[in-house]
């Protein structure tokens, strides 16, 4: 859990494991030491709802009710032995806010060639004095840094220059081609005038993971016969564990004061027996990073910023 000045940063960790089982004392000693996730017990295998609504009801106080329902009934069942959860909450104003007069309603130009009306928030740079924006161009993209209160946190606009361009940023954009784009905005000057239009959205995505990781090549993980999870308990009573579901949930608001943002992620384990002018009026992407350290804590896909 992360506190600083001026906004709040927190991220939980914590194991749900079925109570009597012999979990390793090594096995325990990473997750709290290593990972700050103590060990809660909890009886799936008699109640299982029960069971899920305590994990529920831990992760939406962890998150302040953003992320109220990550498991949905049925996911957990009297075969499950375990679920790692970890939650983030992120909440913080902007270092120069929007001005809620300037905002108006807009053509927002949707992938598909459609047209939706959207609230835009408009922030002239000429009449901030102290506004810490910075812009570059590389032709294709143009990348915005708008600092969070504070100036260590800041949301960073990546809006392709066509319209419909977004899938193509999306295919070229990696680890690599980001940091560039940090460092090309990080040597330039903070911008004198200009404009900048971002619109106001709150948006939620809720999915399994588990075709994503498949993808990327972890597929053992998933077979309850070639899951190798045995170091968790002593005395062969993990020998059948492997990795059900995967699951993660992520809430996000962009307006006028700030951003408010959540993330949830719950990993079953059962029994085999998170004058420049860019308005962005047509879908980019929103990354949220932590400037201390380089973490990137959010990416929002914004299609439409009307639909929840």
């Amino acid at each position: 859990m992360l506190f600083r000045s001026g906004y709040r940063l927190e991220v939980a960790n914590r194991l749900f494991g079925q109570a009597g089982i012999p979990w390793a004392a090594g096995f325990l000693a990473v997750c709290e030491e290593d990972w700050h996730a103590p060990m809660e017990e909890l009886d799936f295998a008699a109640d299982p709802e029960g069971a899920r609504d305590t994990i529920n009801g831990w992760v939406s106080d962890r998150t302040e009710g953003r992320i109220p329902d990550l498991l949905p009934a049925g996911v957990v069942t009297g075969d499950t032995r375990l679920v790692l959860a970890n939650a983030i909450y992120f909440l913080a104003d902007w270092w120069t806010r929007f001005d809620e007069k300037e905002t108006y309603k807009g053509d927002f130009h949707r992938l598909d060639g459609s047209r939706v009306q959207a609230d835009l928030m408009q922030l002239d740079l000429a009449e901030v004095e102290d506004h810490r924006v910075r812009a570059r161009s590389d032709g294709e993209v143009t990348a915005v840094r708008l600092p969070y209160e504070d100036d260590e946190v800041s949301a960073y606009v990546l809006i392709p220059e066509e319209r419909d361009g977004l899938p193509a940023l999306e295919a070229r954009l990696d680890s690599g081609t980001f940091d560039d784009l940090i460092a090309g905005l990080e040597a330039g000057a903070y911008l004198d005038e200009g404009v900048v239009v971002l619109p106001k959205f709150e948006i939620r995505w809720k999915a399994s993971l588990v075709p994503a990781l498949r993808t990327l090549g972890v597929t053992d993980l998933f077979d309850g016969l070639l899951a190798d999870l045995s170091p968790m308990a002593d005395d062969g009573a993990a020998d059948g564990f492997y990795v059900a579901e995967v699951l993660h949930e992520a809430w996000v608001r962009v307006d006028e004061a700030g951003t408010e943002a959540a993330a949830a992620t719950a990993v079953i384990v059962n029994d085999t027996s998170a004058g420049f002018s860019m308005v962005a009026d047509h879908p980019f992407l929103l990354v949220i990073r932590d400037d201390l350290t380089g973490s990137v804590l959010f990416v929002a896909r914004v299609t439409d910023p009307t639909a929840e």
